[in-house]
C-alpha cells in the first residue's frame, strides 16, 4: 500500500509538469499546444481501449491466484441455487409455488421453512434427499421471523421495510403453516433462520449498521428494539404448539457463528497483504451472541417434543469456529454460510429425512 501510494504521488507530480502547467502557459507557440492535445487525446483513447478490454475481459481473472480467486468467487454464492426459493425485495415466491428438491418423481415428506439463512440448510438437505431418492418442499422469506400472529411494522425503521417481500412476512407464514397442516405426506417440518438479530430486539455483527425495525401483533408494536423479543417468542412458540399438535415432526437448526467481517474480502485481503489478524470466531462470542435465542431453544425442547439441529458442532473445534478450512470461506458473506460449508453440515440432516 505504500507503494501504490508513492506511486501514484509521482503519477501526480508527472501530471502537473507534462500535462497541466503546459495547457496553462499560452503564451508558448500554438503547435506545442496542439502537439499536447493530439497526445492527450490518443492517450485517453487508449485508455478508453484498455477499459473495454478489461471490462471484455471480466477483470483479467488470471490475474489472481486460484487461492485468492476461490475466496472472491464466495461472494456470488447467494444467488445460486436455491436462490429462486427466496422471497425478497419486490420478488415474492409463495408456499403454493415452494421449490421442490431432491428427487422430482417422490412425494416430499419434509417441508423448510425460514430466511435466507435457510438457503445453506436447502442445499445441504437436498443433498442427503438426492442420496436417499426423498424430496424436500422449500419456500422461503427473507427478513422474516419464522413464527405467526405478527407482522414487520411499515412505519418503523428504513424506508426498506416497506418492501414486498417484508410486508409478505406474516403472509408466508400464514400459509407456509397452512401448507405444513394441509398436507398429509408432510410428516416433519424443519424450522431455520437467524434466531439473533433485529427480532430478538439485538443488533447485527459488528459489520453491520444497527437496523431499527419492529414487529407488531394483536397488541401493536413494539414500543422498542427489545420489545421485539416477546412479541417473536410468543409468536414462535405458538407456531411450534400448532405443529406439534399437528402431529407434525419440528426440527429447528440452531444458530450459526457469525463473524466479525465480510468473510470472502478478508480472506482475499489476508491473502495479499501482510495483514495477519486473527479472524475465527472463538466458541465463547458465539455463546454470548446468541445467549437469548439458546434459552429460548432449551426452553421450547423441554415443554415440547421438538428436535434440535446444532450446525456450530459441526463447524467449530473445542475453542474457535474457523473462517476458512482447506483454502474455501467458510461464509460468503457476515453471516451466511458457504457452499462449501453447508456442504459441510450435510449429513446432520440425514436423520431428517430419514425419519
Amino acid at each position: 500500500m505504500a507503494a501504490v501510494c508513492l506511486a501514484a504521488l509521482a503519477l501526480s507530480f508527472a501530471s502537473l509538469y507534462v500535462i497541466e502547467r503546459p495547457f496553462r502557459q499560452y503564451a508558448r507557440p500554438m503547435q506545442v499546444n496542439r502537439r499536447l492535445v493530439v497526445t492527450a487525446a490518443l492517450a485517453m483513447l487508449a485508455a478508453f481501449a484498455g477499459g473495454l478490454l478489461i471490462v471484455a475481459k471480466h477483470g483479467f481473472p488470471s490475474r489472481i491466484d486460484a487461492v485468492a480467486a476461490r475466496f472472491l468467487d464466495a461472494e456470488h454464492e447467494k444467488f445460486l441455487h436455491p436462490y429462486e426459493c427466496l422471497s425478497v425485495g419486490q420478488t415474492i415466491v409463495p408456499p403454493s409455488a415452494a421449490c421442490r428438491l431432491g428427487r422430482a418423481d417422490v412425494e416430499p415428506h419434509t417441508l423448510l421453512w425460514g430466511d435466507s439463512h435457510s438457503l445453506a440448510t436447502a442445499l445441504a438437505l437436498e443433498q442427503v434427499a438426492q442420496r436417499a431418492g426423498s424430496a424436500v418442499l422449500y419456500a422461503a422469506a427473507a427478513d422474516c421471523p419464522v413464527g405467526i400472529g405478527f407482522s414487520i411494522d411499515a412505519a418503523s425503521g428504513p424506508s426498506f421495510v416497506s418492501d414486498a417481500a417484508y410486508q409478505y412476512c406474516q403472509q408466508y407464514n400464514q400459509q407456509m403453516l397452512q401448507l405444513a397442516l394441509s398436507t398429509p405426506g408432510i410428516h416433519a417440518v424443519v424450522l431455520s433462520s437467524r434466531w439473533t438479530n433485529w427480532r430478538m430486539g439485538e443488533p447485527g455483527t459488528r459489520s453491520e449498521s444497527p437496523v431499527d425495525i419492529r414487529l407488531r401483533n394483536a397488541s401493536g408494536v413494539a414500543p422498542t428494539m427489545a420489545a421485539n423479543k416477546a412479541i417473536f417468542v410468543q409468536g414462535f412458540e405458538a407456531l411450534v404448539k400448532k405443529l406439534v399438535g399437528a402431529g407434525k415432526t419440528v426440527w429447528i437448526v440452531g444458530p450459526l457463528p457469525e463473524p466479525s467481517v465480510r468473510v470472502p474480502r478478508a480472506l482475499f485481503i489476508e491473502h495479499v497483504s501482510f495483514d495477519k489478524t486473527g479472524l475465527d470466531i472463538p466458541v465463547y462470542d458465539f455463546a454470548k451472541r446468541h445467549m437469548a435465542i439458546l434459552d429460548v431453544l432449551s426452553d421450547l425442547s423441554q415443554r415440547y417434543p421438538i428436535k434440535l439441529l446444532w450446525p456450530h458442532r459441526v463447524l467449530c473445534n473445542a475453542s474457535t469456529c474457523p473462517i476458512v478450512e482447506d483454502g474455501h470461506p467458510m461464509f460468503l458473506d457476515d453471516n451466511h454460510l458457504s457452499k462449501y460449508a453447508a456442504a459441510k453440515t450435510s449429513p446432520m440432516y440425514e436423520a431428517v429425512i430419514a425419519h
